[in-house]
């Protein structure tokens, strides 16, 4: 199957968010990877890295979170 954006949240219960990350990467690493957290983006960008495509603070809007889906799918 063919995906066009990940979102993913960063606090899960079985596998961290990093983990998920990493394996997304693997698997599939042209797909951009939306990271979604109640922490603020410096937080969420220290433990992710460079391999987010954007970050989602929540809570967040239905548009914004379009728009970031959006921009990140055509990037």
């Amino acid at each position: 199957a063919r995906f066009d954006v990940v979102l993913l949240d960063m606090t899960m219960p079985v596998m961290s968010g990093e983990e998920a990350l990493r394996q997304i990467l693997e698997i599939a690493p042209a797909v951009p990877v939306i990271g979604s957290s109640g922490y603020d983006e410096r937080q969420a960008m220290k433990r992710f890295g460079t391999g987010l495509a954007a970050f989602l603070q929540k809570p967040y809007s239905t548009q914004r979170l379009c728009a970031t889906v959006n921009a990140a799918a055509k990037a």
